[in-house]
């Protein structure tokens, strides 16, 4: 699912696949389901050990199904059931708001669109994750700063290379 085909790259290569459903891993329950990205497939993740619940939703682009209520794009309904409750929602937040009109053809989503997708699905906490390489240490730190919840749900985390969540 990445834009370069297979024969775009060196080498000899072999794929396995994941098809959307539910799969049944060292004594987890995974739900895997399609979530709307231009130019290809890819799938979210909800991942459950019975008691604890992470989301994964990496490359989403929300835009390819429509603007949405706030143009940051549509909040699926397969997005929504994967992030319904989680403990934790790692989420692409690649763009600014007011960089989605100009590159959200790339196939990321905004930081605004991660959060409200995480209330509207009633996550405790959005990780927001699968930064703009562009962007650097000190504004992402910016970014922190203007995403601070102060208590409210869900709070709000910018990922860090290490970090560790406790469940």
């Amino acid at each position: 699912h990445f834009p370069i085909p297979p024969s775009g790259l060196r080498g000899a290569w072999t794929f396995g696949t994941v098809k959307p459903g539910p799969l049944k891993a060292e004594g987890f329950t995974i739900e895997a389901r399609a979530i709307p990205h231009k130019g290809g497939a890819t799938l979210g993740y909800r991942v459950s050990d019975g008691s604890s619940v992470i989301a994964y939703l990496p490359d989403h682009c929300p835009t390819a199904a429509g603007p949405g209520p706030e143009g940051w794009g549509e909040y699926h309904a397969a997005a929504l059931e994967l992030a319904s409750g989680a403990d934790l929602l790692l989420h692409d937040a690649f763009l600014l708001a007011d960089e989605v009109p100009a590159e959200a053809f790339f196939g990321h989503a905004a930081i605004d669109y991660a959060i409200g997708l995480g209330r509207r699905a009633g996550a405790r906490r959005v990780v927001l994750t699968h930064h703009k390489p562009g962007r650097t240490d000190a504004a992402l730190d910016e970014v922190a700063k203007g995403v601070a919840s102060g208590g409210a749900q869900p709070e709000v985390i910018v990922a860090a290379e290490g970090e560790i969540f406790e469940l």
